[in-house]
């Protein structure tokens, strides 16, 4: 057996060694988009799958050119190097292929992510709001409890006073809790 033999029987043992890890690291990556919640970040799985993916590609291009190098010396054996010339280079299509399906699967995760966050963006902002109007509505409830309790009580001119003062103060909070709640989704927005 020749150097250059061993030497593609080399890298087809590493070739097949990575092909494996491709493979476990692929049904890992498969499982866990099927077994986990939408806000898993899946690019340790693609940054290993395109690590493994242009490691088999590199072995593939040194096994043909060893075999293209061994060429003149296996002239009459020519039908065997055509089929592992014809076999590596299948296998070069396939993992090429492979390679646009993983930048494929990332652009779809990194998609799935923004709307994730985006959404988790609108129900906060919806949550805010709906704080403040439910505060706002219990002060207006209070102030309209009072002013029925304190209505009998007062006598002319100071029941209009104390009731134009209490409207008043009623305008300013709702002022100010509507410009809190908007900053509010302002500063949710930002983060």
């Amino acid at each position: 057996m020749s150097n250059s033999d061993s030497n593609v029987e080399n890298l087809t043992q590493q070739y097949n060694d990575t092909l494996n890890q491709y493979q476990q690291v692929y049904e890992d990556y498969t499982s866990s988009l099927n077994n986990s919640t939408s806000d898993t970040d899946y690019s340790d799985f693609n940054s290993q799958l395109k690590s493994l993916n242009q490691k088999l590609i590199d072995i593939n291009k040194s096994i043909i050119k060893n075999i293209n190098q061994q060429t003149s010396s296996y002239s009459t054996d020519s039908s065997k190097i055509k089929k592992q010339n014809d076999s590596l280079q299948q296998n070069n299509n396939n993992l090429l292929s492979e390679k646009t399906k993983i930048d494929k699967l990332k652009k779809q995760n990194d998609t799935i992510n923004a709307a994730s966050i985006n959404s988790q963006l609108v129900v906060t902002e919806y949550y805010s709001k709906y704080i403040v109007l439910l505060f706002i509505v219990i002060l207006l409830i209070i102030l309209l409890v009072k002013f029925a309790v304190s209505g009998n009580e007062q006598s002319g001119g100071s029941t209009h006073s104390n009731f134009a003062n209490d409207a008043i103060f009623l305008i300013l909070i709702m002022i100010i809790f509507i410009t809190l709640a908007h900053t509010l989704n302002n500063l949710h927005f930002q983060i």
